[in-house]
Order: structure tokens, then sequence, then C-alpha cells
């Protein structure tokens, strides 16, 4: 088992863009690909429906994390 490096974590964001969908499969893969990477996951964060970029509140959350330095980049 691969042990996760001090400092790597990763904030998981999935969108769908209508109701009827949803971000089981997104999720997975971002959660796969986190635990091959070694990404810690501080969180994730889903949206739905069709908004405008502006009003995407996760997405806002996820992008301050990262503008603060509480996740990393991927590698």
């Amino acid at each position: 088992m691969k042990k996760v490096q001090l400092g790597r974590r990763a904030a998981l964001y999935c969108r769908v863009s209508t109701v009827d969908q949803t971000c089981v499969r997104q999720e997975a893969d971002l959660r796969a690909f986190a635990k091959r990477r070694g990404y810690a996951i501080a969180g994730v964060w889903k949206e739905t429906g069709l908004r405008h970029e502006d009003d995407r509140a996760h997405r806002k959350a996820v992008l301050a994390l990262a503008q603060a330095g509480d996740i990393d980049g991927s590698s």
C-alpha cells in the first residue's frame, strides 16, 4: 500500500449539467486517480445543473483551497 506523502492533498470537484445526471462515475474516477497518485482527499464538492461559471459556489471553494495552498496540483 502506497503511503500518502505529507502535503499531498486533493480536492475532488464533480459537476454535471443536468439534474438527471449524477456525479457517481466522476467521483469514483477521481478517487481512483487520487489513490494512484498518493493524494489524501481533502473533500468532495459536487454541483449539478446548468449554471453560469460565476454561480458555481463549490468550484469557487475548491479554487480558494488551491490559492490558499491547502490542496496540491496534480503531478
